[in-house]
């Protein structure tokens, strides 16, 4: 049985702002972000509903700024998924000390003077936790639905719609060659024009 992706968002309630951007793209992609305090279980535990929501999750993305590796929360986030086996990606600010399960391991840049870049560092590497280990070892973890399918909301008329998602290849080239990706609303005909790294809707032209 193939199940749906879900990735769980571990970060500081001070980058809010960067968050709703990552938000929006992974949501865009059907990655299904998931945000512990924007889903509220009143009279639930939160440490129960945090544990429940990794367990369920597809990886887990640390975003490690200054404030969240000061944040207790966000280091038992990371902690619980690597003890389940869960993906952690993590995504780290320049100047923070590494400390505990992350030392020592690879990860993205979390640049907040270039943070698309650092969506589409995050959206590369979810596609290939989803992708690999289904080729490696599909006895171990279950089948995942691929990332084949956009989410897009027209800026003519509002209304919602989908598209292919591009290949990854497509995307590396759109970006190499400072190119947007184009898709036709069905409802209005308007020509929507998409950021490659991001895949947000842009209300003007500019170069990626």
């Amino acid at each position: 049985m193939v199940g749906t992706i879900k990735t769980f968002i571990s970060y500081s309630s001070q980058d809010s702002a960067y968050i709703h951007r990552l938000y929006r793209s992974l949501d865009a992609v059907g990655a299904n972000p998931y945000i512990a305090e924007w889903w509220l279980e009143a009279g639930q535990p939160l440490a129960e509903k945090i544990r429940r929501n990794i367990e369920d999750s597809t990886c887990l993305v640390a975003m490690l700024s200054d404030e969240a590796n000061s944040s207790a929360w966000v280091h038992e986030e990371i902690g619980y998924a690597i003890a389940k086996g869960i993906p952690v990606i993590p995504v780290i600010e320049a100047g923070v000390n590494v400390r505990g399960f992350l030392e020592g391991l690879e990860y993205i840049p979390y640049d907040k003077h270039d943070f698309d870049e650092t969506v589409y560092k995050i959206l590369t590497s979810i596609r290939a936790t989803v992708y690999l280990p289904a080729i490696i070892a599909p006895h171990i973890r279950p089948p995942m639905r691929a990332l084949d399918t956009l989410k897009l909301t027209c800026r003519n008329c509002d209304k919602e719609f989908t598209s292919a998602l591009p290949t990854q290849d497509e995307i590396n080239k759109a970006i190499e060659h400072s190119e947007v990706f184009l898709f036709d609303c069905p409802f209005c005909r308007y020509q929507n024009q998409a950021n490659p790294k991001t895949f947000i809707i842009e209300t003007e032209s500019r170069t990626f």
